[in-house]
C-alpha cells in the first residue's frame, strides 16, 4: 500500500466493505473489532497513474448514498492534500478503536484486513513486496477471525474475472480447509479489483448477512454478481 494511493475509487469500495462487515456502517450490532495491515511499500512502484482515480469524488449522484459518511471524509483528504495512510488511521474513518500495522503480525481482533498493492501471491512466480503471501493468511487467521484480502485480476488472455474468482476459491479452500467457504466480491468502478472474505465460524452468519446486506443497498451498483 502506498500513500499516493489513498483516497482513490479503490478506497472507496475497500473502506465502505470494511465498515459494513464490522456493523461501522450502517451501525448495528455486535459491532466487530477491526485489524488493517497495510503491506506499505516505502518506494513508489507500478504506473503513475496507479492511485489517480479520483473523479468519482465529483460524482455524488453516483457514490454518495452507498455512505455518506466515509464520501465526505474521503473528499476532504483528497481536496486538503491529506492523501497518506496516517490520515486515514486518524480519520476514525474505519472505527476508533481499529489497529493498523504494515506487516503481518499477532492481531485479536473480529475482522483482519490484509492490503497488499496487488493480493495474493498464489505461486512463486508472484511473490514480490507487492504481495501477500498465503503463510500470512495462515498465520493470522485462527478460527475466531474474519479475513478480508484485496486482491487485483490477472489480465492473461481469456482468463475471466469469474473463472480467476471460482480459482482462488479453489485454492484457498485447499490451503486452508478448516476455514468456512470464501466470499469473493468483486468491485467494478473503472479497474476492476476483488475482496476475498474468509469468515469466522463465530461470525459466519453476521458476515453473511453483512454481505447480503451491502450488495442490496446502493453499494449493489458497485458490486455485481460475478461474471461467468
Amino acid at each position: 500500500m502506498q500513500d499516493r494511493f489513498v483516497g482513490d475509487i479503490g478506497d472507496f469500495g475497500k473502506y465502505g466493505l470494511l465498515r459494513a462487515l464490522t456493523g461501522t456502517y450502517p451501525a448495528a450490532e455486535p459491532r466487530l473489532s477491526l485489524g488493517v495491515v497495510w503491506y506499505r511499500n516505502a518506494d513508489e512502484v507500478g504506473s503513475p497513474s496507479d492511485g489517480q482515480r479520483l473523479s468519482y469524488l465529483d460524482k455524488p449522484a453516483q457514490y454518495e448514498d452507498c455512505d455518506p459518511i466515509l464520501f465526505a471524509s474521503l473528499r476532504g483528504i483528497v481536496n486538503d492534500g491529506r492523501r497518506s495512510l496516517s490520515a486515514i488511521e486518524e480519520s476514525g474513518i474505519l472505527g476508533e478503536n481499529a489497529r493498523f500495522s504494515d506487516r503481518p503480525m499477532a492481531h485479536h481482533e473480529d475482522v483482519v484486513f490484509l492490503d497488499p498493492d496487488k493480493g495474493l501471491a498464489f505461486s512463486a512466480q508472484q511473490n514480490s513486496p507487492e504481495h501477500a503471501h498465503i503463510s500470512d493468511v495462515a498465520s493470522l487467521a485462527d478460527i475466531s477471525q474474519t479475513v478480508v484480502i484485496y486482491q487485483s485480476f490477472g489480465r492473461q488472455k481469456g482468463d475471466t474475472h469469474g473463472r480467476q474468482m471460482r480459482r482462488w476459491t479453489a485454492e484457498l479452500q485447499l490451503l486452508l480447509p478448516d476455514r468456512e467457504t470464501p466470499r469473493v466480491l468483486r468491485f467494478r468502478p473503472w479497474h476492476p479489483r476483488a475482496f476475498i472474505v474468509m469468515p469466522s465460524r463465530v461470525h459466519a452468519q453476521v458476515i453473511r448477512r453483512r454481505i447480503d446486506a451491502l450488495l442490496a443497498s446502493p453499494w449493489g451498483r458497485h458490486y455485481p454478481e460475478p461474471p461467468t
